[in-house]
């Protein structure tokens, strides 16, 4: 009994470690893929942020 709550508990700890590892993965990627148009965003908020000239 004792073996196989060891067992679970080391299975339990991997699928923790492998979970937080694939939420950093997530958000990195989420983050890099909207770069571009967060970019273009900002860009475009500026463009109409400035007073036109006269």
């Amino acid at each position: 009994m004792e073996l196989q709550n060891d067992f679970l508990k080391s299975s339990f700890d991997s699928m923790l470690a492998e979970t937080s590892r694939l939420q950093e993965l997530t958000t990195k990627v989420t983050n890099e893929a909207l770069a571009p148009l967060n970019a273009r965003v900002t860009a475009t908020v500026e463009t109409f942020s400035k007073p036109l000239a006269a």
